[in-house]
């Protein structure tokens, strides 16, 4: 059972003493966290999966991942005050439910906008692969691993949305039991790779939730990301097709649209420091080469398919971007009459 509830971060700070509680610093881009918990098994799972983004530093605020005693025996609370709180009967719950609010709520504060995107390096750029749940991200990812790509990112672009660059996310990967199909000799040994049940995927009706295995990108990747780059293309994933990935170039003005709504912290568009990063976004959307991506085979060679892209990426460039203009002044417009009504409320 998962329940959300009020915020319980008062009442967690009052009942547990900081001096008994673990606590772990993590150095996100654009916000440091730090976590305090009172099971070593929760911190140990969590850690795997964020081990990359460990730090000295000190921290802009606190979430709590507690194992607690309720009147009906032992349940879990994920915490983040401010927010609202969950409640778990299983560990894995709110280990799900934490890094759902991590990515959710708790980056509404930060100071990037995050795209729901898997980012790859290459020649001194990145490019951006969003996308929606079961879109394809890991598995494209997966396969350029062995092209010679850099690893960035397989879920979250954090874009500095004063330099335009994306920074590094190098979230351990949080793999499906298909995905292991793309890792030769992997699957044999399932029953030993450590893993979670993901709360969040699991399907209407299922009584199971599938298992996510964990795995650290340098596992994966010879290469992982150290420094922010700017953008060379965004490639908006689709789904899958029969044949060989397909690249279909997409006008600027649609490439707008698509970042816009892939935006995970869409709070952060608000006014009025929202124009800045709306502004980032028509930038890039005039620069950068974008296409519409229909994956193929699970047994496509990563070098042809790296070939593709790239060629693709040439092609692209000879694309009309005459529309942008017309969109991006749209957006402006109901930027402008959001910024409108927000102060028309805050004088109520």
């Amino acid at each position: 059972m998962i329940r959300c509830v009020r915020d319980l971060g008062k009442q967690a700070a009052a009942k547990y003493r900081p001096e008994d509680l673990k606590a772990v610093i993590y150095g996100f881009p654009g916000e440091t966290v730090e976590l305090k918990s009172n099971s070593s098994s929760l911190i140990s799972l969590l850690d795997r999966i964020y081990r990359c983004f460990r730090s000295d530093g000190t921290a802009d605020s606190t979430l709590y991942l507690l194992q607690d005693q309720g009147e009906s025996g032992v349940r879990f609370l994920a915490v983040d005050p401010g927010f609202n709180s969950f409640i778990c009967t299983e560990p894995d719950q709110a280990v799900s439910f934490w890094g759902s609010q991590l990515m959710v709520d708790h980056l509404y504060r930060s100071r990037s906008l995050y795209l729901h995107s898997a980012v790859l390096g290459r020649d001194g750029k990145v490019h951006l692969f969003p996308g929606g749940s079961r879109s394809g991200k890991t598995t494209l990812a997966l396969k350029l691993s062995r092209a010679g790509y850099t690893y960035f990112s397989e879920e979250m672009a954090p874009l500095d949305v004063e330099s335009g660059k994306v920074n590094p996310f190098p979230r351990s990967f949080l793999l499906r039991s298909d995905s292991l199909r793309l890792l030769p000799g992997v699957r044999e040994e399932s029953d030993k790779l450590p893993f979670f049940y993901d709360y969040q995927e699991r399907a209407s009706g299922e009584d199971n939730p599938p298992k996510r295995f964990i795995f650290s990108p340098t596992r994966l990747f010879s290469k992982v990301g150290g420094e922010a780059l700017p953008v060379g293309g965004i490639f908006f994933l689709s789904g899958f097709c029969g044949g060989a990935t397909r690249f279909r170039p997409l006008s600027s003005a649609r490439a707008l649209q698509l970042l816009v709504e892939y935006a995970v912290n869409p709070g952060y568009l608000d006014p009025p420091g929202g124009f800045t990063a709306l502004e980032t976004l028509i930038s890039l959307a005039g620069r950068a080469p974008a296409f519409r991506v229909e994956l193929g085979q699970l047994d496509e060679e990563p070098e042809a398919l790296s070939r593709s892209l790239e060629e693709a990426m040439e092609r692209g460039y000879d694309r009309r971007t005459g529309d942008l203009k017309l969109v991006a002044r749209r957006c402006r417009q109901l930027f402008r009459q959001k910024a409108t009504l927000r102060e028309g409320s805050n004088q109520k």
